[in-house]
């Protein structure tokens, strides 16, 4: 899985991330929703949606308040700072609302 980005200016930047397809173990006769932007397949049109409006070319929103880190779920912050920051308070920092939010540990 890679992150692929157009343009030399962040706040610009539109984001996509490759995965692989996968063969589906379920049933082939089962409505499938491709994403029309990159090669993700969804199951059920709502996870498109979602992909679409939150996910899919949009810059990840989420920083590692200690690092270059970015991600677009802060759950994946959270561990990155435990992990690789140990000791460190864990936050994350979500440039969406520019602003830092606190996580008990």
């Amino acid at each position: 899985m890679s992150l692929i980005f157009y343009s030399n200016n962040i706040e610009d930047t539109v984001w996509f991330q490759r995965r692989p397809r996968r063969v589906s173990q379920s049933d082939p006769s089962a409505p499938k929703y491709p994403c029309s932007n990159c090669q993700s397949v969804f199951s059920r049109k709502h996870n498109l949606q979602y992909h679409l409006k939150f996910e899919c070319g949009q810059m990840p929103r989420f920083n590692c308040p200690y690092c270059t880190y970015r991600t677009r779920h802060s759950s994946n912050v959270r561990a990155h700072v435990r992990k690789i920051h140990p000791g460190l308070q864990v936050y994350v920092v979500d440039i969406a609302k520019c602003c830092k939010t606190e996580f008990i540990s």
